[in-house]
């Protein structure tokens, strides 16, 4: 059986099933575990620059910003893992919608693409979150400074201040992905640790996301 009938049978299997369930998460991360290292090698060599302005999606390249991707493993992590976490639910709505064609590729080729139409936004979003937080380094401290990973566990902080489940999904639906992601399986008691692996990064990544998102909550009058 070729990869195309292999991928039909999924399809038909998946979409029987709404595109839910376990055989969906099992699709999701062998996807997630096969394009991080992929992303990771071409955010390096520049590849995916010019994949995306082939799509006709150009980023706006900053030489500052470039060089941070070539020496931080965290940072090239960091924007990798959003965006890969963003191309899911655009992967998941294309599938839903019968958008996926097995004659122009695999499933595995769609979901990269997925991931190169969500790269541009997700990377000036993190080129605007760089700049800001060296601004806010410049004067020698920043508000993440004054609230230490030790000082209670962030998850259940975030946990406490959605805590009825109506108000949770308000809040849920004020996130984009991948927050309303990250914050959905910290409500349903998802470990940290488990989250961190499953997207990737470090479970302090995963805390400095949930820090945002706790800010958003409070800011929004759910604390």
């Amino acid at each position: 059986m070729n990869y195309r009938e292999a991928d039909r049978k999924l399809y038909k299997y998946l979409e029987q099933r709404g595109f839910r369930g376990p055989e969906q998460e099992t699709l999701e991360t062998r996807l997630l575990e096969y394009s991080w290292p992929v992303l990771m090698s071409w955010v390096v060599t520049g590849e995916i620059y010019r994949r995306t302005k082939d799509l006709g999606r150009p980023v706006p390249m900053n030489a500052d910003a470039s060089q941070a991707l070539q020496n931080d493993h965290a940072a090239r992590s960091d924007l990798v893992s959003d965006t890969l976490m963003t191309a899911l639910p655009l992967f998941r709505s294309a599938l839903k919608d019968g958008k996926w064609d097995s004659e122009r590729g695999s499933l595995t080729t769609y979901f990269i693409g997925s991931a190169l139409l969500s790269f541009p936004n997700v990377y000036r979003t993190w080129a605007y979150r760089r700049s800001t937080q060296a601004r806010e380094s410049s004067v020698g401290i920043t508000p993440e400074d004054l609230e230490p990973f030790e000082e209670g566990r962030v998850e259940d902080q975030v946990g406490t201040s959605v805590g009825d489940r109506e108000a949770a999904q308000h809040f849920f639906l004020m996130l984009k992905s991948p927050d309303r992601e990250v914050a959905q399986m910290v409500y349903n008691d998802v470990p940290i640790s488990e989250i961190a692996v499953r997207f990737k990064v470090t479970p302090d990544a995963i805390r400095r996301r949930l820090r945002r998102m706790k800010n958003t909550a409070a800011a929004a009058g759910f604390a």
